[in-house]
């Protein structure tokens, strides 16, 4: 997932941090957290 696109999406926070905390992440695990918040599911 792009770096810059996803600091935007969770706010203020140095790119850094978000390549730290987010790089592992793949835009299907964006999907799938996206799909659950629009349903009201939280596992």
């Amino acid at each position: 997932m792009n770096p810059v696109q996803l600091a935007e999406i969770v706010g203020p926070t140095s790119l850094a941090l978000t390549q730290q905390v987010y790089s592992p992440l793949s835009p299907s695990d964006a999907y799938d957290a996206m799909a659950k918040l629009l349903i009201g599911r939280r596992d």
